[in-house]
């Protein structure tokens, strides 16, 4: 997830894979990370967000680049999470 956060595979594909429960990985997962495995990718992705930002990529760019299907759904997200639109940058 941090050297790819346009990857869009499910926790139970990623789970199926390794060979373990999806259950298993989110009760490890939250006891390691005290978060949830869709909090902490969706935090991953909006980092890599605010980085593009800082690099002038356009919204559209940066929606794809974070595994959006939508920019209009990235931009809700980065809005919900953040409290501002993604033009405006994390700090206003």
């Amino acid at each position: 997830m941090l050297s790819a956060p346009e990857q869009t595979r499910s926790l139970a594909a990623i789970c199926r894979d390794a060979g373990v429960s999806v259950r298993t990985i989110q009760r490890v997962f939250r006891k390691d990370t005290g978060t949830s495995f869709e909090l902490w990718r969706r935090q991953v992705r909006l980092t890599k967000a605010v980085e593009l930002l800082v690099q002038g990529r356009s919204i559209k760019e940066i929606a794809f680049s974070v595994g959006y299907r939508q920019p209009s759904a990235f931009v809700e997200i980065f809005r919900r999470t953040l409290a501002c639109p993604p033009r405006h940058g994390p700090h206003g």
